[in-house]
């Protein structure tokens, strides 16, 4: 912070970064984790890097918590709600820990959820 302080801005993180990009507030993982939502014309698009850590997994089973979350039960909580509305209102979707380069939509499969 010294050496960057003056450099840094902080926004608020449930407010617009420019227009169409806002901030997606994800509580659980870490304080202060959030998504960045991009909304352009009717479509969007969310980027979150530790919604779904372990995928082969959490995506199966959004209830499974991770040993690094700081609210263990937030942290599912905001996995679930969040991976039901990506399904439900079809925004794409990407993330730090989906395997491989790739945006994809979330849709509901065998009571978890699958990428396509």
């Amino acid at each position: 912070m010294k050496i960057y302080g003056d450099k840094i801005s902080t926004k608020n993180p449930s407010g617009e970064i420019v227009s169409g990009v806002s901030f997606h507030d994800l509580p659980g993982h870490t304080p202060g984790h959030s998504g960045i939502l991009v909304d352009s014309g009717g479509k969007q698009f969310l980027y979150s890097s530790d919604l779904v850590v372990i995928e082969d997994i959490q995506l199966q089973i959004p209830e499974a918590r991770f040993a690094f979350d700081f609210d263990k039960d937030q942290a599912a909580k905001t996995r679930l709600t969040c991976l039901d509305m990506l399904a439900t209102d079809q925004i794409l979707f990407s993330g730090g820990h989906i395997h491989g380069p790739k945006i994809c939509n979330v849709v509901s499969s065998s009571g978890g959820y699958k990428l396509n």
